[in-house]
């Protein structure tokens, strides 16, 4: 039983490229994914990616603008067993004030704490350059102790065809879980 929360969806790419790894290695392999985005128009793509044919037919999704909209019942439905719950955070802290860091970090210690059976695990990504915000998120996390990996790495865009946008960008991520 996985659920994956994918914080500033978009497009639904992070839920994909999961979906794509564990589908091919577990059989009948199915997740319920809540694909949370301020923007309804990355909430539509994602939406019409989630219909494809990438997902198993068991796969569920829900899309939502705040972690806030979530059903209690639906959350309560699900999580009342044991899960190993999925909080993703690619490249969403760089858009983020302070005060919505810090009340997301308070949205997942309450989730944590009222559904304590479930494995949580965070992911996240982002360009080194524009962490602040992670950094005070994870300061404000409870109960997130095991540091599984994190590392920064540089990586390098090369298009042939317009040489001018090669671009190198170091990028930090980190995975947690409690």
């Amino acid at each position: 039983r996985v659920m994956f929360f994918d914080f500033g969806c978009g497009p639904m790419t992070s839920g994909i490229a999961f979906n794509q790894i564990f589908k091919s290695s577990i059989d009948n392999f199915s997740f319920k994914y809540f694909g949370i985005d301020i923007s309804n128009a990355m909430l539509v793509e994602a939406k019409i990616f989630s219909a494809s044919k990438l997902f198993s037919e068991s796969s569920s999704f829900e899309f939502i603008n705040s972690i806030k909209q979530i059903n209690t019942d639906l959350l309560e439905e699900n999580l009342r067993l044991s899960n190993t719950v999925i909080l993703n955070f690619s490249y969403l802290f760089a858009n983020l004030t302070i005060e919505q860091t810090l009340d997301l970090a308070n949205e997942i210690n309450n989730l944590v704490s009222t559904f304590p059976l479930s494995k949580y695990i965070v992911i996240y990504q982002n360009p080194v350059h524009r962490h602040h915000n992670y950094s005070r998120f994870k300061k404000a996390l409870k109960n997130f102790d095991k540091e599984i990996v994190r590392k920064s790495e540089t990586v390098s865009y090369k298009n042939d065809v317009q040489h001018w946008y090669d671009k190198t960008e170091t990028f930090t991520y980190e995975i947690l879980s409690n």
